[in-house]
Formats: C-alpha cells, structure tokens, sequence
C-alpha cells in the first residue's frame, strides 16, 4: 500500500520517491542524460535519510565522472 509520493529535483536530476508501510522505492533519472537511470529500495529509512542518501550518490556520482 503506497502511503505517500513525492517528487524532488537535486541538480540536473530528478527523484521519485514512493513510500509504503515499511519500504521506500526510488527512481531517479537525469534530465539530460537518458541513458542514467537508477533505482533502489530502501527499508527501515525516513523519506528525509533518503533524499539525503540519494544526494549524497548524486554528488558522488558528478565527482566519478569528472575524474
């Protein structure tokens, strides 16, 4: 049963959030890259320690591919 959905933007990249009871489902897509995608699912987490999470792999990410 979803109990709530959100939609966040970080950067040039966009977050679906899908939460359930005790679950969190996530999709991610960059707005001008259509080749990245990423999904995961997150369990015993707050929505906020995702979208922090989820920030944090953005930042990462941006740094690998700059190296």
């Amino acid at each position: 049963m979803i109990i709530e959905e959100y939609q966040e933007n970080y950067k040039n990249y966009f977050m679906f959030i899908t939460v359930h009871h005790s679950l969190i489902e996530v999709s991610m897509h960059n707005y001008f890259d259509d080749d990245f995608e990423y999904r995961n699912k997150f369990i015993d987490y707050s929505p906020k320690e995702v979208s922090k999470i989820l920030r944090h792999y953005i930042d990462n990410y941006e740094e690998q591919a700059i190296a």
